[in-house]
């Protein structure tokens, strides 16, 4: 019996102490958890190994054991924040959960690499754990829970090149207005898609629409998504962390001739956002606010309190905007449970998902 780790949550109708390293734990990656199909992981097991076995001899048909012996062990399934295959962070939660031996795995992986990228756990609720859903306890294991892990915005030196190379064939372009392609996510990881972009004007009400509205985006990175919104909205905010970020976005800006865009560089938790809130009430209050910048869990937080309640929207909507758009909503999980709590306090709805499994657009209410 391993008395280390929490087992409460773990109900069996013939084994009371089950041996985590005799348990298929069922590691449910974003896409398949946040996409509203439940069907497949309703279909999933979770039975020690040794019992599992025969479980599937017995179903297959070529034995003869009643299927009434298998123990009725109630299943647990681990929303691991849309990271499909980062077998040392599987590791890591195995060994804080359940209390396995770090040296029952591999002894060629160091404990760094076993707990560098370990998520917190988390008892936040979300409507696929709701009552019937499923019918077994799930775990939300999230990113960003350990220092290692560090900011978004930092990233190695090739993907540092190769950003820096597709920039500057953006910016070199002496393609007229009409027919210059913008970056998308395609060109560089690191921004989001055409189909993300044109999503977000087809579902606020169309290209004749956005024209009359005025936009602000949280997390500029390169300015790609910026240069698009200035083409298709009255007048757009940037606003990033990053200086050289933010001066690279100018950059972009000015080659195209974007006059109608601003960019502001701010830290979302520490600086005043008054100019911004100046810049969005001068031309009428913004309608769309776009969040993108640093996904953990608390970032997402904090610039979804921003977008609603620094005074960016119209005087008539008491300053908050009509939609806020989500990147990466499908991706991380940390987005998707920072919207999940805005809308159970009555604050967002969900009205429609942009791009290809990537981001959400919702609707602010009031």
């Amino acid at each position: 019996v391993l008395t280390g780790g929490p087992f409460r949550n773990r109900t069996s109708g013939l084994v009371r102490f089950i041996d985590p390293r005799k348990i298929d734990v069922n590691f449910v990656p974003q896409q398949e958890y946040g996409g509203g199909d439940l069907k497949r992981l309703q279909r999933m097991r979770l039975l020690p190994l040794d019992l599992d076995n025969r479980w599937q001899h017995a179903a297959s048909g070529a034995g003869r054991q009643p299927l009434t012996t298998m123990p009725a062990v109630t299943p647990l399934f681990v929303h691991w924040a849309g990271m499909q295959n980062r077998t040392s962070m599987m590791r890591s939660y195995l060994t804080r959960r359940f209390a396995v031996p770090p040296g029952w795995f591999n002894r060629g992986r160091s404990r760094s690499q076993r707990c560098s990228a370990l998520a917190a756990l988390s008892p936040r609720s979300n409507p696929n754990c709701a009552a019937g859903a499923i019918g077994s306890h799930i775990e939300h294991v999230y990113q960003n829970w350990d220092d290692a892990v560090g900011p978004d915005h930092v990233r190695g030196k090739a993907k540092e090149a190769a950003a820096e190379k597709t920039f500057a064939e953006a910016t070199s372009s002496t393609s007229t207005e009409g027919s210059w392609r913008i970056p998308d996510r395609s060109d560089d990881g690191w921004t989001v898609t055409a189909k993300f972009r044109d999503d977000v004007v087809r579902l606020i009400g169309g290209d004749a629409i956005a024209k009359s509205m005025v936009a602000v985006e949280i997390g500029t990175y390169l300015g790609y998504t910026t240069s698009f919104l200035a083409g298709a909205f009255k007048a757009v905010l940037g606003v990033e962390l990053v200086p050289r970020f933010a001066e690279m976005t100018r950059q972009l800006l000015a080659g195209r001739g974007q006059s109608n865009a601003k960019v502001l560089q701010l830290n979302s938790f520490r600086d005043d956002f008054a100019a911004a809130a100046d810049f969005t009430r001068a031309h009428g209050g913004a309608d769309l606010v776009l969040v993108d910048g640093e996904h953990a869990y608390e970032n997402v937080v904090n610039d979804l309190n921003l977008a609603l309640f620094a005074g960016f929207g119209p005087e008539e909507r008491k300053g908050r905007p009509r939609f806020v758009a989500l990147d990466d909503y499908f991706v991380r999980a940390e987005v998707a449970q920072a919207a999940l709590d805005f809308i159970q306090l009555g604050l967002l709805r969900l009205a429609g998902p942009l791009g290809s499994g990537e981001g959400m657009l919702c609707e602010v209410i009031g």
